[in-house]
């Protein structure tokens, strides 16, 4: 059996009677690129800082390659942490902020300038290297601060959001660099954010967090496609999930899911589907099916707005009882559409149980029931 990178083996932080972390039991295989994605408080952060040795650990036990990390000080960990603020010595040059780091660890000069300049030649940022962090954007001081763990050679990586502070030109510009950057180099890597596009974009594996506990953890698209309770899909959803409240009715071995913008054909139900009538039904804005030919439609919603966003289009639709939105390319979207129809077949419909949230189901509606 492979031993894996990191391991959380019941880790649990309390402030005094406030839980923060339950137990999380996780574990992150060599070289793998781990996301933990969740809103702000649900512990994502505690946990980086608790595995960094900046925070204590109340139960459980953490194991960096097999060896529990409790019993060792935080500057003996190999560990290199970048954090959200870049945390950059302001009074010195670039290259003494990269430098720092291994001369505290006991890198002799030469060693530590063969280093600095390395791993500076990678980042592209050898013009740099002369200059104080107040002399250079936003963008190159991110790139210092990955190049300051980058020339440590540790055997972990800790992210804390380190994109957050930038614009989102810069931010998904860097986003690349980070992902090209790890796969090259082969460490492994925890990266927390509360942004879901971050999250899908580099994980090669994710967690979602919520209240201290993990949600759901796998590849990313797996959860996109499959989330496991109506959190996780409310997370992963932007523009917003739609959720809306439906009923389940057998016929004929298949199920008809109801819902106020029309009824959705399950023609593959599983077995284990408990018998209520009961549901949430979560549609994705990118996941319905629409058609402006309502003359041909049974029932149709008066459209309220529009948002054009470059090559998509947001459509916000009115029914009894709330509001629809659906995303559509902005070519497919008529000049003086007044009202949309839903197309049951081809959308996709998320069904979760209506008192606790957890999925009952995903499919691609076979047709109108």
């Amino acid at each position: 059996m492979i031993e894996p990178a990191l391991r959380f083996a019941g880790v649990g932080k309390s402030y005094g009677s406030a839980r923060i972390l339950e137990d999380l039991d996780l574990e992150i295989a060599e070289g793998e690129f781990f996301v933990l994605l969740g809103p702000s408080g649900c512990g994502k952060t505690t946990l980086l800082r608790m595995t960094a040795g900046l925070q204590t650990i109340d139960r459980g036990e953490i194991y960096l390659r097999g060896a529990p990390l409790s019993p060792i000080p935080p500057e003996r960990r190999n560990i290199a942490m970048v954090f959200q603020d870049y945390a950059l010595y302001p009074h010195m040059t670039v290259y003494g902020n990269m430098a720092f780091g291994l001369r505290r660890h006991g890198h002799d000069k030469t060693e530590t300038d063969a280093r600095v300049r390395r791993t500076a030649a990678l980042l592209g940022i050898e013009p740099l290297l002369d200059r104080r962090p107040h002399q250079i954007s936003g963008g190159q001081q991110q790139r210092v601060a990955l190049g300051r763990a980058i020339a440590r050679d540790p055997v972990l990586y800790l992210m804390d959001e380190p994109l957050s502070n930038l614009d989102a030109q810069v931010r998904a510009s860097v986003r690349t660099e980070i992902k090209e950057l790890q796969r090259r180099l082969g460490v492994t890597t925890l990266y927390v954010t509360h942004d879901q596009v971050e999250a899908m974009t580099l994980g090669d594996r994710m967690a979602v967090l919520n209240d201290g506990a993990i949600q759901q953890a796998g590849r990313p698209i797996d959860i996109y496609r499959e989330p496991a309770n109506e959190f996780v899909a409310r997370f992963l959803a932007t523009p917003r999930l739609n959720l809306l409240e439906g009923t389940l009715e057998h016929s004929n071995g298949s199920i008809v899911v109801r819902t106020p913008v029309g009824a959705f054909a399950w023609t593959q139900p599983p077995r284990s589907l408990p018998a209520t009538a009961k549901v949430r039904v979560g549609m994705r804005p990118e996941e319905i099916k629409i058609s402006f030919d309502v003359a041909a439609a049974g029932a149709s919603l008066p459209i309220r707005l529009i948002e054009t966003l470059g090559s998509q289009v947001l459509v916000f639709a009115d029914f009894d009882g709330g509001e629809l939105t659906v995303s559509i390319p902005a070519d497919a979207m008529p000049h003086d559409a007044q009202r949309i129809a839903i197309v049951p077949s081809g959308s996709i419909v998320h069904v979760f149980d209506h008192a606790g949230g957890a999925a009952l189901g995903h499919f691609v509606a076979g047709g109108e029931g």
